[in-house]
């Protein structure tokens, strides 16, 4: 299976053991640690206090997100088997606030 370095976290800043575990599995057993998504929510309904049990509306919470793995149900890649596919794990990153091009974006909740 391809992989390059440009799309695979190789080192996580500020990680937890619990999810320096979940990568290392996931590198264990698929090669490489794909960002298949990169999210940026922007439905301020939904909060880390106003949460709702269905992970597409979550997605649209008001902030960041990615899944990590070579697995997508909904968007297959030709270069991936979907036999030797097995993670798809969606990361909510607890953000306080975000850059682009030296920009702050979010912050405080919201998109500026």
């Amino acid at each position: 299976m391809p992989g390059t370095s440009r799309s695979s976290p190789w080192s996580m800043r500020n990680s937890t053991p619990a999810f320096d575990s979940v990568l290392q599995e996931i590198r264990a057993l698929e090669g490489v640690v794909w960002v298949r998504e990169l999210g940026f929510g922007l439905n301020r309904a939904f909060s880390r206090e106003r949460r709702v049990n269905d992970i597409g509306t979550y997605e649209r919470m008001c902030g960041i997100h990615v899944s990590l793995g070579s697995k997508h149900p909904v968007y297959p890649k030709p270069q991936f088997s979907r036999h030797s596919t097995r993670f798809h794990v969606d990361v909510f990153a607890d953000t306080t606030s975000f850059e682009l091009d030296g920009e702050v974006v979010y912050a405080e909740g919201k998109w500026f």
